[in-house]
C-alpha cells in the first residue's frame, strides 16, 4: 500500500514538474497551489487568486462576463491596463485551453502592452518636453570650416 502511494506521489510530481516547465512562473506556487489552478481548468476565473504569486504588479486579470476574453490587468493600487490584445482563455470550441497555455499568453502579451506604453511615453516626452535639437545648417566660409583647415 505505502508503494502504491509513492508511486502516485511520484507520479504527481512528474506531472506538476512537467505543467511548471511549460510556465515557468508556476516554480512560484505551491504543490497544493498549483493543484488548485489545475483542477479548476473548466474556470478560468479561478486562478485570480494566484496571480500575485505569479506575476509581480497583477492582482486581478478582468475577463469579459459573456466571452471569458482577457482585456486588461489590474494592479492591488487600482492601475488598470488594457493589454494591446485580448487573451482568449477557450480553444475554438469555447472549451478550456490549458491554463499554462493562455497564463503564458497572458506573460507575453503583458510584456508586448508594457513595452508599448514604453515607448509610446518615451516619444511624447520628447515630443512635449524637449523637442529634438534643429539641425545645424553649415555655412560657407563659417567657423566649422576654418577650425577643420587649421
Amino acid at each position: 500500500m505505502i508503494e502504491q502511494l509513492e508511486q502516485v506521489i511520484k507520479g504527481l510530481n512528474e506531472f506538476l514538474n512537467k505543467k511548471r516547465a511549460a510556465f515557468a512562473r508556476f516554480y512560484f506556487l505551491s504543490n497544493d497551489e498549483l493543484l488548485s489552478i489545475l483542477a479548476q481548468t473548466r474556470e478560468p476565473r479561478a486562478v485570480q487568486r494566484h496571480l500575485p504569486k505569479c506575476f509581480e504588479g497583477i492582482d486581478t486579470l478582468t475577463f469579459q462576463e459573456q466571452t471569458l476574453l482577457i482585456t486588461q490587468m489590474n494592479s492591488s493600487e487600482g492601475e488598470v491596463i488594457q493589454l494591446i490584445r485580448d487573451i482568449n482563455p477557450l480553444d475554438a470550441q469555447r472549451n478550456p485551453r490549458g491554463v499554462e497555455e493562455w497564463l503564458k499568453e497572458v506573460e507575453n502579451t503583458m510584456k508586448s502592452t508594457l513595452l508599448h506604453i514604453f515607448k509610446q511615453t518615451v516619444q511624447d516626452f520628447y515630443k512635449t518636453c524637449c523637442p529634438p535639437p534643429k539641425p545645424e545648417v553649415a555655412v560657407a566660409g563659417g567657423e566649422g570650416e576654418q577650425q577643420s583647415q587649421a
